[in-house]
């Protein structure tokens, strides 16, 4: 039995679909940078604009101790409690809102990453995995997040209950507590059940098989009786059937009796029922291929 690679198997591997391996990784690449450079934004303006809201929260609950008192020791001005727990309530679907969005995000970018990984093991690469490999000692890494988003609602809501305190001015109402109460533990439930839900679509990714499936395709078909003269070499044009499918790529090709000073060099899918194997002829005597059927290797 002769077994001939048609190319090599790293040539293979970058040309195993139409977009060149390497550079769609390259690409993976970039969309993770990108996405980590929109991760980092999204959390940097974003809880900045938080605290810019809790800071003002602060100062508007308490500006009434900074005016002028009235004889009965009273503030002359006075911010309903109804509207700083509003802004409270705000900051905290605000920073819910984040959440969503940042981990949409990151299911994207986790995305990215699975696919890295799966061009990075069929170009020998290990530079995402590595990455993950060691984002992933920490026990934490899967909650950091999830800390992350909770303790700012927590502390939105702890700053609400501070500012709108008995001993501020205006005290905390029931009306007030039960908005900005409601509204956190709203917020905090959804921040769980959003975490709980992307880290099941990480874990789908974790465990699919790679993507790099190139569908290899066996094809058997008789060679032609032609002779391939003395120190040169032959193509033969043979028929496929069935036919191959769209765009497929030859691969490798067995042919099942070895002839000394006989061998296949070449061969290219000339269409879905066609074939062109080129046999090279060392010896100084022509040589007449032996009939029988030879595979032929195949992807997309």
């Amino acid at each position: 039995m002769s077994l001939a690679f048609v190319v090599s198997p790293q040539i293979v591997v970058l040309a195993g679909r139409p977009d060149d391996l390497q550079k769609e990784w390259q690409e993976c690449r970039n969309v993770i940078g990108r996405l980590d450079g929109t991760l980092v934004d999204l959390r940097k303006y974003g809880f900045g604009l938080a605290s810019t809201l809790l800071t003002a929260n602060g100062v508007l609950g308490g500006i009434a101790n900074l005016l002028p008192k009235s004889n009965g020791n009273a503030p002359s001005f006075t911010v309903p409690s109804a509207v700083i727990a509003s802004l409270v309530a705000v900051t905290m679907v605000l920073v819910l809102v984040l959440f969503v969005i940042d981990r949409w995000y990151s299911v994207l970018q986790w995305g990215a990453v699975n696919r890295a990984r799966a061009l990075e093991l069929a170009l020998s690469l290990d530079t995402t995995g590595e990455i993950q490999r060691w984002a992933q000692r920490e026990g934490l890494w899967k909650i950091v997040a999830l800390i992350q988003y909770g303790s700012f609602v927590l502390v939105s809501l702890a700053l609400g209950v501070a500012v709108l305190g008995w001993d501020s001015v205006p005290s905390l109402t029931h009306a007030a507590a039960d908005l900005m109460g409601l509204t956190g533990l709203v917020c905090l439930i959804l921040i769980y059940v959003v975490h709980r839900t992307a880290n099941g679509e990480w874990l789908k990714l974790m465990q699919s098989p790679p993507a790099i499936a190139r569908g290899v395709q066996i094809s058997t078909f008789p060679t032609k009786p032609e002779a391939v003269k003395a120190g040169s070499c032959s193509d033969q044009t043979l028929n496929v059937n069935p036919p191959l499918r769209l765009n497929a790529k030859a691969i490798a090709v067995i042919k099942p009796t070895e002839q000394d000073g006989l061998t296949i060099v070449g061969c290219q899918v000339l269409a879905a029922d066609k074939v062109r194997v080129t046999f090279s002829n060392s010896l100084t005597t022509d040589l007449l291929p032996v009939a029988e059927d030879i595979q032929l290797f195949t992807y997309v």
